[in-house]
């Protein structure tokens, strides 16, 4: 009697269409509403924006149902489209859920 090995796992993931589904149920499911910001919250982000000196910063922001954290520091901040120009794109001031000075990468 030979040893199949790893083959006779193969029929749990043979449906490449199966499990691409799955995935995105998954993705789906799991998504949130876009998170409300206190006056607060709003004072806050506003005041580092304001003072903003170069520093790396801990910017977490919502997209398509989650929340993300990226450190990273401010090319430009785009008040006429009301924007932050980042090294790694573009980011809306309405994305923006919180922002942490004197982050360390």
């Amino acid at each position: 009697m030979s040893d199949r090995g790893m083959m006779k796992w193969a029929p749990y993931r043979s449906l490449v269409e199966q499990s691409e589904f799955l995935e995105q149920m998954r993705y789906q499911k799991n998504k949130k509403e876009r998170p409300t910001l206190t006056e607060d919250r709003k004072e806050e982000i506003n005041r580092i924006l304001q003072n903003y000196k170069g520093e790396i910063l801990g910017i977490t922001y919502y997209s398509d149902g989650y929340t993300y954290l990226i450190k990273t520091k401010i090319k430009r901040i785009d008040v006429e489209n009301q924007q932050l120009i980042l090294p790694e794109g573009k980011l809306k001031f309405r994305d923006i859920v919180k922002i942490e000075n004197s982050v360390v990468l």
